[in-house]
């Protein structure tokens, strides 16, 4: 079955305006998970916000580095380091541009994607062994030219409601991973299209 997982890190940017924006799917799965299961306790710290939590009966810690995307990788090792958390008792959540919106990728291990925050991530933790779920942001047919600006452009009103379907089948997929594993998970959701996905 793997490892127990300890802790679910969301990643984004901190700060309002990046609240809804595609490269912040990571942050708005946190706050889907803290709107259904209220923190017992909130910490500031290790370049983080901290949240520990009682999800699906198991305790966990959901962490929303704020050191900005690109830089993820530092609030992950500080505070897995602290902990004495291993990379792969982890799940990463964040957004993945090669993946339509409606759709959403289990995985236990893997390189970054092209990803800034999970290179970072990668490069820190000096291993692939990280388990994570990418939540697909694209909305168009063809080839995105500008990829920053696309990433930092906010979710139109009618994708929102198709990414809160998405965030709580995430949301669900964690009740697998804690009582049968990362590789159960994937062989239920990966080939899964939440309502109006492409």
């Amino acid at each position: 079955m793997g490892k127990e997982i300890k802790t679910i890190f969301g990643l984004g940017n901190p700060g309002v305006m990046y609240e809804k924006t595609r490269h912040n799917v990571g942050f708005m799965f946190i706050d889907h998970v803290l709107s259904k299961k209220p923190p017992l306790e909130t910490i500031n710290k290790f370049e983080s916000e901290i949240f520990k939590t009682k999800f699906f009966g198991k305790n966990v810690f959901l962490v929303k580095p704020q050191t900005f995307m690109n830089l993820s990788g530092k609030a992950f090792v500080k505070f897995i380091n602290y902990h004495h958390i291993l990379p792969e008792e982890s799940v990463v959540v964040y957004d993945d541009i090669d993946l339509p919106i409606g759709r959403f990728r289990v995985r236990e291990r893997g390189g970054h994607g092209g990803h800034k925050g999970m290179m970072s991530i990668i490069e820190m933790a000096g291993t692939i062994n990280i388990p994570r779920i990418r939540i697909g942001i694209n909305n168009s047919e063809e080839k995105i030219l500008d990829l920053a600006n696309f990433v930092l452009s906010p979710f139109e009103e009618d994708e929102l409601i198709l990414v809160g379907k998405v965030l709580q089948k995430v949301y669900e997929a964690f009740k697998i991973i804690f009582h049968k594993g990362i590789s159960f998970a994937m062989s239920e959701y990966n080939k899964l299209t939440i309502d109006g996905g492409k």
